[in-house]
C-alpha cells in the first residue's frame, strides 16, 4: 500500500527525472551535445516510428562497438552477443 501511495503522489516526478538522466547519459555516451539541455515533448510513436527509433539505437550501438574495437578497446563486448550486427 505504501508503494502505491508513493508512486501515485511522486512517481511521475521520479520517472521524469529518471528519463532526463537517461537522455543525458545517452547524449554523453554517444558523444553528442545537448546545448540547450534536455527538451521534452510527449507524443506516442506509431509502429513505424518505433521501428525507426530502434534501428537508430541499434546503429549507434554498432558504431560505438566498431569504434571501441578499432581503438583496441574490446572490453569483452561482442556485437553478436548484444544482438547488434556490427
Amino acid at each position: 500500500m505504501v508503494d502505491w501511495i508513493t508512486m501515485h503522489t511522486v512517481g511521475g516526478r521520479i520517472q521524469n527525472a529518471t528519463w532526463i538522466e537517461t537522455v543525458e547519459n545517452v547524449v554523453r555516451i554517444s558523444r553528442g551535445i545537448c546545448a540547450r539541455g534536455v527538451q521534452q515533448q510527449n507524443s506516442a510513436l506509431d509502429e513505424r516510428g518505433q521501428e525507426q527509433v530502434e534501428k537508430w539505437i541499434e546503429k549507434l550501438i554498432a558504431e560505438r562497438i566498431r569504434e571501441d574495437r578499432n581503438q583496441g578497446n574490446n572490453a569483452g563486448v561482442n556485437a553478436e552477443e548484444e544482438g547488434v550486427a556490427a
